[in-house]
């Protein structure tokens, strides 16, 4: 191929390149201009809320001390229902607090968790 077709194609593909990407801000600016006149974009934001209020609760529930055995129960019955796949699964954070959660309060004093510690 010779060097001057060479630069001219390469130029020619930046070009096309450059439109395209030109064309696909265009689109993805009026298809979420679309969703917001629909309320597409509220409803995705309020779902992600919900999602974040529901993953807090969740850790919480992990982390939540029982001080009776019907608490343990109903904890134990909760997340067997809850995280076991079929509304969603623990995640390594939840998973640390409900370990953590089994440790008297005073061993906390002289346990270093492992993201204290710089360990994984």
């Amino acid at each position: 191929m010779a060097p001057d077709l060479g630069k001219q194609s390469t130029v020619a593909l930046r070009k096309a390149e450059q439109a395209d990407l030109r064309t696909l801000k265009r689109l993805i600016k009026e298809e979420r201009a679309r969703r917001s006149a629909v309320g597409l974009e509220q409803a995705i934001n309020e779902r992600n809320e919900a999602s974040d209020a529901e993953r807090y609760a969740l850790n919480a529930v992990c982390a939540y001390r029982c001080t009776t055995m019907e608490e343990h129960r109903t904890k134990a019955e909760f997340l067997k229902e809850f995280a076991t796949g079929k509304y969603g699964d623990l995640q390594p954070e939840d998973v640390d607090a409900l370990l953590w959660s089994f440790l008297p309060e005073e061993a906390l004093e002289h346990a270093v968790k492992p993201s204290e510690s710089g360990a994984a």
